[in-house]
């Protein structure tokens, strides 16, 4: 999936105007208004700034954006590599990202409203510095990205339960034709006959063997596929939640705001605050539609489960069809040599019908779930 960088409140210019008026001994380590920097000078490049053994833990978050889904950050400049480090957390603590030596420009995302930046340096050479800005993430790139993550953890799980099936029915179709074949000549030469049917009917047995040894693979396959699809319903559902604090810290505005016009005198004040509450309940109203959209969302999701369930179920039940059959016609191999297998029971070893019924129910299922991706492709927020 490839990620694009979401608009958001640029606060760069501000910052070096700031710089400008700082004398150099004071620019070496800077905290604002979510940008952390280690600078010698506002000249934009990253010059030798900080100290040995300098150390920082500061929590970088967004002015004016209380209840933010998430974060981008941004990451550039230089350590002494493997002896500086600078290390960021989430906001729950957690590092996710480390770095030591030089720090190509690159951004990523992180969930929560703000993250913790640390920095530590040893007692020797010093590099460049660092910097670290981080920005409000727009909903739309969230929604987008947690949209085509279903989309493809489902198709990963489909690619790999359609393996088995169309490696294993090509391989089986093969060998049932010559097994008909060997049937139809036993008759000519009983004894050619017997050798060869005995022949086909083990490779044939090889054959489902085969197959069938990858149910081991396809349980933890699928199990991660699953168990990925969930993790990103509950990130679906905590959006929602953060939707609903969204709308609550708004209505919450727009009661105090309504109160507060009871008691203003004057008519521009009144003015001003007439706009307030009508841009509180634009506000609303957006957060409402997309609430709608993330539990439409989350709604597919959750049946999108199900239905990889479903599927995942029926890929290993084919399995265990091939597992039974090898070890059938491996007997009936061995039986075929002491003549006791005649065609009505070849007909009955190969159980075609109910192959064919297994086979159906995953094409169906399989419809059922690109339906389900294909609707989840239309979602806009």
């Amino acid at each position: 999936m490839t990620y694009r960088r979401s608009n958001g409140v640029t606060i760069l210019l501000t910052l070096f105007l700031w710089l400008a008026l700082l004398p150099l001994s004071q620019a070496k380590s800077i905290f604002k208004n979510g940008i952390y920097l280690l600078k010698k000078d506002s000249s934009g490049e990253l010059i030798g700034t900080y100290k040995n053994k300098e150390y920082h833990d500061v929590k970088l978050t967004i002015p004016n954006t209380p209840n933010s889904y998430a974060l981008e950050v941004f990451v550039k400049g230089e350590t002494e590599k493997n002896y500086d480090f600078l290390w960021i957390k989430n906001h729950r603590n957690r590092i996710i990202k480390k770095y030591s030596g030089r720090i190509e420009p690159r951004s990523f995302y992180v969930e929560g409203q703000h993250i913790s930046v640390v920095f530590k340096a040893d007692g020797r050479t010093v590099r460049s510095g660092v910097y670290v800005e981080v920005k409000p993430r727009s909903i739309t790139s969230i929604f987008r990205d947690i949209r085509v993550e279903s989309v493809n953890t489902a198709h990963d799980l489909l690619q790999q339960g359609a393996q088995p099936v169309t490696i294993g029915l090509n391989d089986i179709t093969k060998r049932l034709g010559n097994l008909q074949r060997s049937s139809n000549s036993r008759i000519n030469s009983a004894k050619s006959g017997k050798s060869s049917l005995s022949h086909e009917l083990s490779l044939l047995a090889q054959t489902y063997e085969k197959i069938s040894r990858l149910r081991p693979q396809l349980v933890i396959g699928h199990k991660r596929h699953l168990d990925a699809l969930q993790k990103i319903i509950n990130k679906t559902e905590r959006y929602i939640q953060q939707n609903k604090q969204n709308e609550d810290y708004y209505i919450r505005a727009l009661n105090e705001t309504e109160l507060d016009l009871i008691t203003i005198e004057t008519e521009i004040k009144r003015q001003a605050q007439l706009l307030s509450i009508s841009g509180y309940q634009k506000i609303i109203e957006l957060i409402g539609k997309q609430r709608d959209a993330w539990r439409a969302l989350l709604h597919i999701q959750h049946t999108l489960k199900e239905e990889l369930s479903v599927y995942s179920q029926n890929v290993l039940l084919l399995l265990h069809f091939f597992s039974i059959s090898a070890q059938v016609n491996q007997e009936a191999a061995n039986a075929s040599l002491a003549n006791q297998v005649n065609r009505d029971d070849l007909r009955n070893l190969s159980n075609i019908q109910e192959l064919r019924r297994i086979i159906k129910d995953i094409s169906e299922i399989e419809k059922r779930i690109r339906a389900l991706t294909g609707k989840i492709q239309k979602f806009s927020i």
